[in-house]
C-alpha cells in the first residue's frame, strides 16, 4: 500500500558534478572506437602482429582505447581508488592528442578541435590552477607544431596565425568553462542545502503527524486509504489501515463519509459497529474537478473520539467554574466581612446602650448602616453582573447613525456638563445593540471618570472620538472606531496583561468585571474593544468591523 507522507527511504543526493568523470570517460571510450574505426584498421586479427610496424597511428589508437575501457573500470570503483584518475586521464588524453597531430603528418582542424573537449572538461573536473595549466598546454602544442611544421617542411607560415586563433580559443574556452563550473559548484550546493532542509523539514512534519493526538488518514478518490497516523490507527483499532480493517467497518465508513459529501457536510459524527462515536473533518486537498490540474484528488479525514473532546470539555468546563467560583467567592468575601463587622459593631452598641441605659449613638448606627448597604449594593452588583454573563442572550443588532447616538448619550448620561467631548465625523453608521453600546461606552466613561483624572491639575474631560481607521495609501477605509481618550497617568504594563481579565481590579470599589463584561458584549456584537496607550492618558477603542458609511 502506498504510504502517502510515510517516512521514505532516503535517497542519497547524486549531484551533476560527480556524473561528469563517468560521462567523460564513456566519452573518451566512444571517442577512441571513432578514431580506430576511421583510421581504417584491418578486421583480420592475424594482422594485429605486425600492427604497430605498419601503421603507428592505429597502434595508438588501439593502445588509447584499452586505456579508456580501463578508465570506465575505474570510475565505479570506491572513491579512495579514484582521487588521481581524472588527472591522469587528462594527461593521458592531451599525449595521445599531440602523438596523433605528429604522425599524422602535422596539425588539422579536426584533431585540433579535439583539444577544445579536453580543455573544457578539465576546468569541470579539476582545479582553476590545473586547469589554466591544461590549457596553455593545449595551446603551446598546436602552435609549436604548426611553428614546427611550417619551419621544417617548408609549410605556408600563414597557417600560424590560424593555430595562434586556435589557442586563444583554448584559452578563452578556459575562462568561460571556469565560470560555468564555479556557477554549477554554487548551483549544487544550494540543491545540496534545499534538498537537506526538504529532508529534515518532512521528519518534522513526520513527528508531528505521528505525534498528534487527533486521527489523520488520507483517502484517494476511490475511498482507498493512502496514509494513516497512529492515533487514526489506534481510534479505529487496526494496526494498519486498509490491510486490516474489516470490510463491514470499511463499508460503514465509505457510506458515512459518501453521504456527508453528497449534503457538502464537512462535520459528521461516525459511529463504528460496536465501538465508540467518532467525530470526522472532511476536506479535499485536491477536489474531483481540479483533478485534471492538480493531480489526483485527495480527501483528509481527521478523526476525533468524541468520547475524549466531551471528557477535555467537561474538564475545562469544570476548571473555568473553579477560577470563576474561587474568583467570586473572593470578591463577595471581602464586602461580606463588612457587613459582618458593621452588624457586630451595631450589637456591642445596643450592648452598651442597655448595660448604660443610655440610647444608642445614632450617627455611629447611621455610619454602621451605610457601610451594610454600600457593601450590599456590591454583592448585588457582582451577581448582576455574574447573571448578565451567563445569560448570553443574543445581541439584537441595528444599524444607526454613530454621531447623533453620541450626541444623545451625552446628553442622557449623569456626568457633570462639559465633561465629555465629542470629536466624530458626520458619515458614519455602526451596527450594534444600542442598550448594550450605552452599557459598553458607559462602563468606558465611568472608568476615565475615575482613573483618568489630568495629571497637570487641569479640568477633566473624556473625549469621545468617532472616525474611520486608515488601512494606507490606496486600499479601501477601515472599520469605523469609536475611542474613549483620558489625559490621565494611563495603565501600566504589568496591569494591561490583565486588563480585561475577570475580577481584575485597581479600585477598592470595583468589582473587576466592568471591562471583561464590555469586550464580551462587543465580541457578541463582531465587534472588538482594545486598549492603546497614549503618551499622556489611556484610549479604549471599540472596532466596529461591520460598520459602513453613509451614502
Amino acid at each position: 500500500m502506498n504510504r502517502l507522507f510515510a517516512p521514505r527511504r532516503a535517497v542519497r543526493f547524486q549531484p551533476t558534478a560527480n556524473q561528469l568523470p563517468l560521462i567523460y570517460s564513456y566519452y573518451r571510450l566512444t571517442l577512441a572506437f571513432l578514431l580506430l574505426v576511421s583510421s581504417g584498421v584491418d578486421t583480420n586479427l592475424s594482422a594485429w602482429s605486425s600492427l604497430f610496424h605498419d601503421n603507428p597511428m592505429v597502434g595508438v589508437i588501439s593502445l588509447y582505447l584499452i586505456t579508456c575501457s580501463a578508465g570506465v573500470a575505474v570510475e565505479y570503483l570506491p572513491e579512495q581508488y579514484r582521487q588521481w584518475h581524472r588527472l591522469s586521464m587528462l594527461i593521458v588524453d592531451m599525449v595521445v592528442l599531440t602523438t596523433l597531430l605528429n604522425l599524422s603528418g602535422g596539425p588539422t582542424l579536426q584533431l585540433s578541435m579535439l583539444y577544445l573537449v579536453v580543455v573544457v572538461a578539465g576546468n569541470l573536473l579539476l582545479s582553476a590552477q590545473m586547469a589554466t595549466l591544461l590549457a596553455l598546454f593545449a595551446a603551446s602544442a598546436v602552435i609549436y607544431q604548426q611553428f614546427f611544421y611550417s619551419f621544417w617542411y617548408q609549410v605556408d607560415p600563414r597557417n600560424l596565425s590560424a593555430a595562434g586563433l586556435l589557442a586563444a580559443s583554448f584559452l578563452m574556452a578556459s575562462l568561460l568553462a571556469q565560470a560555468a563550473a564555479r556557477r554549477l559548484q554554487r548551483a549544487e550546493a544550494a540543491s545540496r542545502h534545499y534538498a537537506a532542509t526538504a529532508r529534515q523539514f518532512e521528519q518534522i512534519n513526520q513527528r508531528i503527524i505521528d505525534q498528534m493526538r487527533t486521527g489523520v488518514v488520507v483517502f484517494d478518490q476511490h475511498y482507498q486509504p493512502l496514509f494513516s497516523n497512529q492515533a487514526a490507527r489506534h481510534l479505529l483499532s487496526s494496526r494498519q489501515l486498509g490491510e486490516h480493517i474489516s470490510a463491514s467497518l470499511s463499508n460503514h465508513f465509505i457510506q458515512t463519509v459518501t453521504e456527508a459529501l453528497q449534503t457538502e457536510q464537512t462535520e459528521v459524527l461516525w459511529q463504528p459497529p460496536a465501538s465508540r462515536p467518532l467525530g470526522l473533518r472532511l476536506s479535499w486537498l485536491a477536489a474531483p474537478s481540479e483533478a485534471d490540474e492538480a493531480g489526483i484528488p485527495l480527501l483528509l479525514v481527521w478523526l476525533e473520539d468524541m468520547q475524549q473532546v466531551n471528557e477535555r470539555a467537561q474538564r475545562l468546563k469544570l476548571a473555568s467554574l473553579g477560577r470563576l467560583t474561587a474568583s467570586i467567592a473572593h470578591e463577595i468575601r471581602n464586602p461580606l466581612a463588612a457587613v459582618t463587622q458593621a452588624v457586630e459593631l451595631l450589637k456591642l452598641d445596643l450592648a452598651d446602650a442597655q448595660a448604660s441605659a443610655q440610647p444608642p449613638d445614632p450617627t455611629a448606627q447611621a455610619e454602621l448602616l451605610e457601610m451594610i448597604a454600600k457593601q450590599s449594593q456590591r454583592m448585588n452588583g457582582i451577581i448582576n453582573d455574574i447573571l448578565q454573563l451567563s445569560r448570553q442572550e443574543t445581541p439584537r443588532l441595528v444599524s444607526f447613525a454613530l454621531r447623533p447616538w453620541l450626541e444623545e448619550f451625552i446628553k442622557e448620561f449623569p456626568v457633570p456638563d462639559q465633561t465629555l467631548e465629542l470629536v466624530c465625523e458626520t458619515h458614519l453608521t455602526v451596527q450594534f445593540d444600542p442598550d448594550r453600546l450605552y452599557q459598553v461606552v458607559g462602563n468606558l466613561v465611568q472608568n476615565a471618570m475615575r482613573h483618568g483624572q489630568p495629571v497637570d491639575g487641569s479640568r477633566h474631560t473624556v473625549q469621545l472620538v468617532g472616525t474611520r481607521a486608515t488601512l494606507g495609501k490606496g486600499r479601501p477605509a477601515g472599520p469605523v472606531l469609536l475611542q474613549v481618550i483620558d489625559r490621565g497617568r494611563g495603565i501600566t504594563l504589568e496591569d494591561q496583561a490583565s486588563l480585561f481579565e475577570p475580577f481584575f481590579t485597581t479600585s477598592a470599589q470595583g468589582t473587576g468585571l466592568g471591562l471583561y463584561l464590555s469586550r464580551a458584549l462587543c465580541e457578541a456584537a463582531g465587534a472588538q474593544l482594545i486598549y492603546r496607550a497614549l503618551p499622556i492618558g489611556s484610549c479604549f477603542e471599540i472596532r466596529f468591523e461591520n460598520a459602513r458609511l453613509v451614502q
